[in-house]
């Protein structure tokens, strides 16, 4: 790769040298579906077809109406997937759900940076976690008030002593 033809110091191509870093580093996605490590297509091979897509939620988006729609797909046994973005510490982070009209929603999950070292973590992408019975969907507010994670485990809850 060349460097602009432009005299630089030392800052400068460094700096140019670590944003060229940063972005070999992204994780690789498929243009084409958007699917950050098969991730779309396990949420599709878990739903099946004619699956009701309760959305794609952007970082900081307000996630309620793709959580209503999700809810009432499990409350009508209906199929369905929705997927949620969101920016973790060391990138993007992708969550999401999908239901397969018997009952059985699992809770999905790619971490990119987890994700870039397949040697260390070869079952991680995209992890896939069946949700107990009830389901409940759930999401996470940082200090901000902004929705971060999403899940079907209350992970915060208080263990009775």
């Amino acid at each position: 790769m060349l460097l602009p033809d432009l005299p630089m110091t030392t800052a400068p191509r460094f700096a140019w040298f670590v944003f060229l870093l940063m972005f070999r580093s992204l994780p690789v996605h498929s243009q084409a579906t958007d699917d950050p490590v098969g991730m779309v297509r396990k949420m599709h091979s878990i739903a099946g077809e004619n699956v009701l897509d309760c959305g794609h939620v952007a970082p900081e988006a307000d996630p309620k109406l793709s959580l209503k729609c999700a809810r009432r797909a499990i409350e009508k046994n209906q199929t369905f997937v929705v997927r949620y973005d969101g920016n973790g510490i060391e990138g993007p982070l992708f969550t999401g759900f999908a239901g397969d009209g018997r009952g059985d929603v699992y809770w999905l999950h790619v971490d990119s940076y987890t994700c870039q070292d397949p040697g260390r973590y070869p079952d991680k992408c995209p992890y896939v976690v069946k949700c107990p019975t009830p389901v409940h969907l759930l999401y996470y507010l940082d200090v901000k008030g902004e929705p971060y994670g999403y899940d079907c485990v209350d992970r915060l809850k208080k263990k009775p002593d």
